[in-house]
């Protein structure tokens, strides 16, 4: 009896189902770690293929580049053109391509979906571009993602690997030589005559962004979010034998890519475009470009006071000419700042000026949208009568510039916010501006300054400083005239 009953009381002994529930928990988060960590283990593994993959094959290609003074062709290339004369050559680094290199044993594949790698060379073969895709997604399931062979777009960023860090590309026929803007030498969106059109959109792919080339777009799940470039003809001969060239040159440059101001590669193009670094790195691109520049302007791009972008001396002009069929010395055209009534801004014996108190205000063409840490507008101010010569900050119709009126009587310097005042301004100092006196206005990140004739007159700290964008002059009497502007940024 006693033994049933010791009996009965070991077999009522039995896990809760609270317990039950709390072991498969704990098993089962165990079993997510576990997964998560195998899964993301997988992808970083695959990720050390392609990079040691790709590293492989730029040490061959530097052997034959040393060899034979330039790259071996993408297999099966296509040529991608501008106005029917070539850019880049665009495919994979497939055998073909292998059976170039002497020290490769077998072509090297995406270890994920046994892809080729894709690989592109410019024009001349002296530059070239490697690409493979990197998955970084945490949850992205590497079983699902065999079986499918499908990925979505959140789960991959490009990685390129290249020598080529140019942004323009030359293409030659037998009298242009037109130097467009090139981004990358993998564009996934082009049509079946692989010629660029500057009125298209093109979706090129960029190092660490989440897009794919053309032989791995079938590869993803989720279509990626392409943000476009509209490639542009930069300059069309095949000489720079002037500074202005060069400045405008570099200046368009830098406008063009700010279309992609939120890619890192691109941040020296737009915000450093005038430094002398930057500079003297762009002489290097345009001889890469077979352009020949002159010794003389080699010597001013190196010169470390060479740092003016915009200039107009007003200079052959033999008779009045209007200023919107005007080109300046280092720029396109000037252009009206506001939608206001057609300007009659005129050029005469080498002067501006205008005939209609209602013409409102200027700005050089190309405006430069750019960040820039000091600006300064330089200006020979004549024949001082009337009503007052002004300089803008920057035209933003109403919100938030800076803004200097010169008198004969006074000068008077202005910041307003919607057409309100901040303090401390306005500024008016009663101080006669003579007859073809110098004038500097300049706005930087912390103070505005203001000299007259070489003497500084303001220099007055204003955290508050907006200096984007291009500053505009306007004339309010028809009797006042301007000679030698100049626009600086440094």
């Amino acid at each position: 009896m006693y033994n049933l009953h010791l009996f009965m009381k070991h077999k009522n002994k039995a896990f809760t189902l609270v317990e039950l529930i709390v072991v498969i928990t704990i098993l089962s988060i165990l079993w997510t770690i576990a997964y998560i960590s195998l899964a993301n283990y997988s992808k970083s593994s695959r990720n050390s293929v392609r990079v040691t993959d790709i590293w492989i094959i730029k040490q061959s290609l530097w052997v034959f580049e040393v060899d034979t003074g330039k790259y071996p062709l993408p297999s099966s290339s296509t040529d991608v053109t501008y106005s029917w004369w070539l850019l880049w050559h665009q495919w994979t680094f497939w055998d073909s391509t292998k059976n170039n290199l002497d020290n490769l044993s077998k072509t090297p594949l995406d270890p994920l979906f046994s892809n080729q790698y894709d690989f592109s060379v410019t024009n001349n073969k002296t530059k070239y571009q490697l690409w493979t895709v990197f998955e970084w997604s945490l949850f992205s399931d590497a079983q699902f993602v065999n079986q499918t062979h499908a990925l979505t777009s959140d789960e991959v960023v490009s990685y390129i690997s290249w020598n080529y860090e140019l942004k323009d590309l030359q293409a030659i026929n037998w009298s242009n030589c037109y130097l467009i803007t090139v981004p990358s030498l993998f564009v996934s969106n082009l049509a079946s005559s692989w010629a660029l059109d500057p009125l298209w959109n093109y979706n090129f792919v960029y190092d660490n962004w989440p897009n794919l080339t053309q032989n791995y777009i079938s590869k993803l799940e989720t279509a990626p979010t392409w943000s476009t470039f509209q490639i542009q003809e930069l300059y069309d001969e095949c000489s720079i034998d002037t500074l202005n060239k060069f400045n405008l040159y570099i200046s368009k440059l830098a406008l063009a890519y700010q279309q992609l101001n939120w890619v890192a590669e691109f941040e020296e193009t737009i915000y450093d475009f005038n430094t002398l670094w930057y500079k003297i790195g762009s002489l290097d691109n345009l001889w890469f470009n077979k352009l020949t520049v002159s010794s003389d302007v080699a010597y001013l791009v190196r010169d470390p006071n060479s740092w003016s972008i915009y200039t107009d001396t007003f200079t052959w002009v033999d008779s009045t000419e209007l200023v919107w069929s005007h080109t300046g010395d280092s720029f396109w055209i000037w252009q009206k700042a506001g939608a206001i009534l057609n300007s009659s801004y005129v050029l005469s014996s080498n002067q501006l000026s205008k005939t209609d108190i209602a013409a409102w205000t200027l700005t050089p063409v190309p405006v430069l949208p750019i960040t820039s840490y000091e600006r300064t507008v330089s200006l020979e101010a004549v024949d001082f009568w009337g009503w007052n010569i002004n300089i803008f900050s920057h035209y933003t119709d109403s919100n938030n510039f800076y803004w200097v009126e010169l008198n004969a009587a006074w000068y008077t310097i202005l910041h307003p916010v919607w057409w309100v005042q901040t303090w401390p301004y306005p500024l008016i100092v009663a101080d006669p501006i003579a007859l073809n006196s110098q004038i500097e206005f300049t706005i930087s990140w912390d103070n505005i300054k203001l000299s007259i004739n070489w003497i500084q007159k303001e220099n007055n700290t204003d955290w508050s400083a907006i200096f984007n964008g291009s500053p505009a002059l306007e004339i309010d009497s028809i009797w006042w005239k301007i000679d030698d502007f100049n626009l600086i940024y440094k």
